[in-house]
This record gives structure tokens, sequence and C-alpha cells, in this order.
């Protein structure tokens, strides 16, 4: 099975690597932006995605002065070809910046994004790629 990981934050993205290398079936792409990383062209390679929310459309462009919800766009391209995908995040669903994520998530009958806190504010320091995982697997299996 071929994934797609994408994460920008430096220690996620270390702590996404550790989980999956003992994985020796799993066969992971990793992007940590949209553009620079070509992700369109990865999503024609892979069987299911595991997306960050909140990432730069280009790594080092802060245009807006903050990285932006792309992963809404990721999850919504993924749709569109059919692809199983989780929103993984370091932050809680119904947090200040994600709840309109999980209406719109809930609205399209799309799954839950996977969190790791339960506080309204604050940001967990890992996230949890078990569960993201879980649930890619269940939607792999869903699929096939």
């Amino acid at each position: 099975m071929k994934i797609l990981v994408i994460e920008d934050n430096e220690k996620h993205l270390r702590d996404a690597k550790k989980f999956f290398s003992a994985m020796s079936e799993i066969e992971v792409l990793y992007a940590e932006d949209y553009r620079g990383a070509n992700v369109e062209e990865k999503l024609k390679e892979v069987g299911g995605v595991i997306s960050d929310i909140f990432f730069p459309l280009k790594k080092g462009d802060k245009t807006w002065g903050q990285e932006e919800p792309i992963g809404v766009s990721i999850m919504m391209r993924c749709r569109e070809l059919k692809l199983p995908c989780i929103l993984n995040t370091s932050g809680y669903h119904h947090g200040s910046r994600y709840q309109w994520i999980c209406d719109l998530q809930r609205d399209f009958s799309l799954p839950e994004i996977v969190d790791s806190t339960g506080d309204y504010f604050k940001e967990a320091e890992t996230k949890n790629w078990q569960r993201a995982f879980d649930e890619l697997s269940k939607l792999l299996k869903y699929n096939t």
C-alpha cells in the first residue's frame, strides 16, 4: 500500500517518519507543502492520504502571514478522486480554528478530523499518527 502524508511541521514530520518506518508493508510519500511537493501528481500515485490541515501552499511562502487551511482543499480534491483522506491535527476538532472544518466534513459525510487534544485553544505537542493510520486503514478496506 502506498499513502501520502502531508505535514509541514518538522517535529510532526519526524514523528510521522518514525511511526511509518516500522511498517514495511506501507510505502509513504511525504509532502511539506502543496506546490513545492507537487501534491496533485502524488495524489495519482497513492491509495490514501493523511493530511495536516494548516500548511503553506509553498514552503517558505508566508504571503498571507500565516499558514492556510489547505488541508481542506486536499480533503475536497480527494473526495473528487474518490481517494480516502484523513485530516490529522495537533489541535481539537471543536477548537476555535477547527470547528468550521468539522462542520464541513459532517455536511459532506467525510471522515472526522483525527485530533490530538481536547483543549479548545492549545495544540498538542504530538499528533496521533496511530489513530490517523487506523482511520485511513478502515477507509482503505471499505473502498477495496
